[in-house]
């Protein structure tokens, strides 16, 4: 599907209003979407739609967006939920490490530090190394699944009991660099998210990725350009 393509298909799925929302899931309604589109789900380091990623939510949020997931755990990650992890709150007999990281110390003892080739990730407690990525691994991923974006909003409702969603803003997105996801993370704009826990009563992990992400109100400082299709 190219730029063109998608424009049309998006003005028709806007004109029909509430969309019933045929996946569940946190990315409920961008897999609803793809599948109107006639999308496959794409959780590879590349773009969606002739070069640009698709991405949905829900308008005036007020959550952060994924732009990718990257790992880069030193040591296990059930060694660091055994470690530092707490109970989940709605997993019985398991702990979990899902949390927000910036330069400074959140309130679980994460936090980020950089220097010209890597970026870490500490823990207070003991100082303990948790994670260690190269720039250069970072910003290639950045710029070959995100070099640009389509940012799809709308509202949801339910009717009949059942989620809807109107897709109603498009936004097309580009001129993002990797020196621009660089300075944004070590400015904390863009922050890093930890997204696991461990079942123990299962011996089961469950790790839905290490994420790189941004708040909607921040994009302009991604991306130069920016324009709405009508």
């Amino acid at each position: 599907m190219n730029i063109q393509q998608f424009t049309t298909k998006f003005r028709e799925i806007k004109q029909q209003r509430w969309i019933p929302i045929t996946r569940t899931g946190d990315g409920k309604f961008g897999n609803t979407l793809e599948d109107m589109l006639g999308l496959k789900e794409n959780n590879l380091d590349r773009p969606d739609i002739e070069g640009h990623e698709l991405k949905v939510q829900k308008l005036d949020t007020g959550s952060r967006m994924t732009l990718f997931s990257k790992e880069s755990w030193v040591g296990k990650p059930k060694d660091y939920i055994d470690k530092f992890g707490w109970q989940h709150m709605t997993h019985k007999n398991s702990k979990t490490l899902q949390t927000s990281i910036i330069s400074k110390p959140n309130k679980r003892g994460f936090y980020n530090t950089t220097d010209e080739k890597y970026m870490y990730v500490y823990n207070t407690k003991d100082n303990t190394m948790v994670n260690k990525i190269a720039w250069r691994t970072l910003c290639d991923t950045f710029e070959k699944k995100i070099p640009k974006m389509i940012s799809v909003h709308g509202e949801e409702k339910i009717i009949n009991d059942k989620p809807h969603f109107w897709y109603n803003k498009a936004y097309l997105m580009s001129g993002s660099s990797a020196e621009k996801f660089r300075q944004l993370v070590e400015d904390d704009v863009i922050v890093m998210e930890y997204k696991c826990y461990y079942k123990y009563n299962e011996n089961k992990l469950r790790n839905r990725g290490t994420s790189f992400r941004i708040n909607e109100c921040h994009l302009h400082k991604l991306f130069g350009n920016i324009t709405e299709i009508k």
